[in-house]
């Protein structure tokens, strides 16, 4: 598996992080923002966006929804005063389900139904040209059920971060 550097947000944050996601996986953020994980690769957006919608097809799973939001930043940019995007070529949230592992998070406490469905965020930024990210939140609880949903996440993270799409 890729290991990426991850970037250290001072070492009390860094310890509250650690305790907070709590299981260890193979694939290190390049950056923690409070829940969010950002990882970075040098590929193009298309191609890691469509290793991504690939990845989840290659898991036997459907995109339930796929939100084209630089397009709408664009669109309302104006109307709202706002100066130009900050995104490159595009910033899209994939949501996708997985029924055996949305089973057992509604098993395990009903309420965890909110987990549902799983997203991955995918952008290039302009300021930092050349780059693309891929960013998913985890949980604020340690919660054992969501450990098979972050492997799984962060398995279709790392296909993005090849950026092979075939």
């Amino acid at each position: 598996m890729r290991k990426l550097r991850k970037i250290t947000l001072g070492a009390g944050l860094s310890l509250a992080l650690s305790m907070l996601a709590a299981p260890s996986f193979a694939l290190e953020p390049a950056k923690v923002i409070g829940s969010i994980q950002v990882y970075q690769t040098d590929k193009p957006f298309k191609d890691v966006r469509d290793a991504i919608l690939n990845a989840i097809a290659e898991e036997g799973m459907r995109v339930a929804f796929q939100a084209h939001s630089k397009h709408m930043l664009d669109r309302t940019a104006k109307d709202l005063g706002m100066k130009g995007s900050v995104y490159a070529t595009g910033a899209e949230i994939i949501e996708f389900c997985k029924a055996d592992l949305s089973h057992k998070l509604a098993q395990a406490n009903p309420h965890y139904i909110s987990y549902c469905p799983f997203s991955i965020a995918v952008y290039d930024i302009k300021a930092q040209p050349g780059k693309t990210f891929i960013s998913f939140q985890l949980p604020s609880d340690d919660i054992p059920e969501l450990k098979s949903v972050i492997e799984m996440v962060e398995g279709i993270v790392e296909q993005g971060l090849e950026g092979d799409a075939w």
